[in-house]
C-alpha cells in the first residue's frame, strides 16, 4: 500500500520505496515526506526488520488506508532544511581493511597483500636430454 500511494502522488509508475535511503531516493528526488508515521510503535526503517508484529503492521495499514499516516509534498523551507542538515549527503562508506597494505603482485613479503601467493615455477628450468624421443 505505501508503494502504490507513493506512485499516486509522484505520478511515476516506476516509483520505488527506499527505507535505507529515504531522504535521498524518495524526497530529493520527488519532494514527498510522510506525515504522522507512528515512530513511538514502528521505528521508520524497513518494515520486514522492523516489527514482526501482526497487531502492529496491521495498525500501520490501516493508518494508510484511512488517511491518517499519507504521503505530502515537502515545501521549499522543509527541503533547505534537509539540504543544510545533509540529509541529502551520500553516505561515507569505510575504508578497506587493507587500506594500507600494497596489493598486487609485490614480491616484498612485508608489503605483499595477504591474499596473493608468491609465484613457484613447477617446471625445470632447462628441458632434460631425450625429451623430445616420445
Amino acid at each position: 500500500m505505501i508503494r502504490k500511494r507513493l506512485r499516486l502522488i509522484t505520478k511515476d509508475e516506476a516509483a520505488v520505496m527506499h527505507w535505507g535511503s529515504f531522504y535521498r531516493g524518495v524526497t530529493r528526488k520527488y519532494g514527498v515526506l510522510i506525515q504522522d508515521w507512528p515512530v513511538d510503535l514502528v521505528p521508520f526503517e524497513d518494515l520486514s526488520r522492523s516489527t514482526s508484529s501482526l497487531v502492529l503492521l496491521e495498525m500501520l495499514w490501516l493508518r494508510w488506508k484511512v488517511g491518517k499516516t499519507y504521503f505530502r509534498e515537502a515545501t521549499l523551507e522543509e527541503m533547505s532544511a534537509l539540504w543544510a542538515s545533509g540529509a541529502f549527503a551520500k553516505p561515507v562508506r569505510p575504508r578497506r581493511s587493507d587500506y594500507d597494505v600494497v596489493r598486487g603482485q609485490h614480491r616484498d613479503p612485508r608489503t605483499r597483500s595477504k591474499r596473493v601467493r608468491p609465484k613457484t615455477i613447477k617446471c625445470p628450468p632447462t628441458v632434460p636430454e631425450g625429451a623430445d624421443d616420445y
